[in-house]
């Protein structure tokens, strides 16, 4: 009977390695190994932050319902021709209100001609630039002669964006303005 021993290893680095070389080395392993899973930590800790912060900040907004607008973007191309022709316009103003926090806002609807539009219902959809998540949404009410107005809580100064609905009995207009709106006067509330 013979007896073959198994063909040996080929000796590599690690064998012709001192234990303290040994040691060294896997050290060096573990230190570049943690460096490397700290970095892919420090990414993915970086990414959840960011993800909460857009979750719970006023300030970062998706335009609500953007996928259902881009569908129907033909519809939106012939709200716009509608108001070119109608030729309406909106005139808008504010003025502080009696109640703390509240403001009054004056819209004055016409025709082309200057003529004011009596027999509209008007809406508006009101937001800060820098808070487009805090929408108010509120009807005015008419005031006679074109003029309608609504107390609401628009309490931050700077530029709103106030988006406009008029439905008359024949016709709808929409119309998108941007107005400025100075501090409170009372000072209690973010600028």
């Amino acid at each position: 009977m013979s007896t073959t021993s198994a063909p040996s290893k080929p000796a590599g680095p690690y064998d012709s390695m001192t234990p303290q070389q040994r040691a060294a080395e896997r050290k060096a392993a573990l230190k570049w190994g943690a460096l490397v899973v700290a970095i892919l930590g420090a990414s993915f800790t970086v990414a959840m932050v960011m993800l909460y912060v857009s979750a719970i900040d006023p300030s970062f907004a998706v335009e609500p319902d953007y996928y259902d607008k881009a569908i129907h973007w033909d519809e939106q191309a012939a709200q716009y021709q509608v108001n070119a022709q109608l030729g309406w316009k909106i005139a808008v103003g504010t003025a502080p209100a009696a109640t703390p926090g509240m403001r009054i806002v004056t819209a004055a609807l016409t025709d082309r001609d200057g003529a004011p539009i009596e027999d509209a219902a008007l809406g508006v959809v009101a937001f800060h630039n820098a808070r487009s998540a805090d929408r108010k949404g509120f009807p005015m009410t008419t005031a006679g002669g074109g003029v309608f107005t609504a107390e609401a809580p628009l309490q931050r100064a700077g530029i709103w964006e106030f988006r406009f609905t008029a439905v008359s009995p024949e016709h709808t207009f929409t119309d998108v303005q941007q107005v400025e709106l100075p501090p409170m006067s009372d000072n209690r509330f973010p600028r």
